[in-house]
Order: structure tokens, then sequence, then C-alpha cells
């Protein structure tokens, strides 16, 4: 039998419905051509922000404390912290990449700079290896940390992107991400 941390899966399953909502939001937005400043992308981004502070705080939190903020700056709390900056650092420059390539009429990742999605990939094996440290990489541990990274990175880097060119709305991609989050606040409140 397996025993969660209920205050870790709390605070990991709220940082990733908010990281959820605020990329639906945001992307639905988008999609739909609502013209910016809008209230449904200011509240996108404000979610997937506040969520990726809440999830950074949940890996890094230890276990032995009583309260989120009890963390301390511990070898997985600052790989924690470090991978939910770098994902919504990355996320923000890509976004933005895009957007110009848009407004000058070219393919959304056309001149993107390779350390954009870099810093994107690099986040996300940060948290894996996060999740797999501060647990001392138990089997159970590591497959889960791994697993959601490799969710995340072949839905929202191969998968997603070849949806939004076929116009597929109801595709893997997101139930992949969807699923990568249950499976990092699983591996966070072992």
């Amino acid at each position: 039998m397996v025993l969660l941390n209920n205050k870790k899966l709390f605070w990991s399953i709220l940082g990733g419905v908010l990281v959820i909502t605020g990329v639906v939001l945001k992307n639905s937005f988008e999609q739909m051509k609502v013209p910016e400043p809008n209230l449904g992308t200011t509240v996108g981004m404000t979610a997937f922000a506040a969520g990726w502070i809440l999830t950074g705080l949940a890996i890094a939190t230890n276990p032995k404390t009583s309260g989120l903020m009890k963390f301390g700056m511990t070898t997985h709390g600052f790989l924690a912290m470090a991978a939910s900056f770098s994902i919504f650092t990355g996320v923000l420059l890509m976004k933005s990449k895009m957007k110009e390539n848009k407004l000058a009429n070219r393919k959304p990742s056309e001149n993107m700079e390779p350390w954009k999605p870099m810093m994107f990939v690099g986040g996300w094996l940060l948290v894996a290896f996060a999740l797999a440290y501060q647990k001392g990489f138990t089997p159970l541990s590591t497959l889960a940390g791994f697993g959601a990274c490799a969710l995340v990175l072949s839905g929202m880097m191969f998968i997603l992107p070849e949806q939004r060119k076929q116009c597929v709305v109801d595709g893997p991609g997101m139930p992949m991400f969807t699923a990568a989050w249950a499976l990092i606040a699983f591996a966070n409140a072992l």
C-alpha cells in the first residue's frame, strides 16, 4: 500500500488545476481570435503563473514540517523552484515569438531561437528530477515523475502543434497534459 501526503497532494492538485485552467483559457481565447487584451487571456495567464508558483512550492515543501511555506532551500526545493521558473519563462518567450511570427505572417515556430523550447524542455526534466530526487529515486517516484515529463513533452511539443495545424480540437494533446498533472500530484504526495 502507498501512503500519500494529503497536504502535498492538495497543493499539487491545486497548482495543476490552475496551470491547466490557464492553458485552456489562454489558448481558447487565442483560437477564438478574441482581440487582446481580454479578460480570458488575462485570467488565463494569471492562473498559469499562480499554478506554477504553487507547484514549485508544493514540490519544494518538506513533508516533515507543517505548512506550505516551510521548505527551506533544499536541493529538491531549489530544483522545483528553478523548474517552475524555467517552464513559465520558456512558455512566455515561446508564446511571444509565436505572436510576433503571426503578425509577420510567418509559421508560429519559424525563426524560433532553439534555447526557448530548450528552456521549456529543461524545466520539465527538472520537475521530473526534483520529484524523483525528493523521494530518493524510488522506482515509483522516478517512473511517475519522468512519465509525467514524457507525457507533457510529447503532448505539448509534438502532438498539440500538429493538432492545431489540422484544426483538431479533441485530440490526445490536452488529455496527455492533464494525465501528466495527475502523475505529478501523485509523485509529489508519495
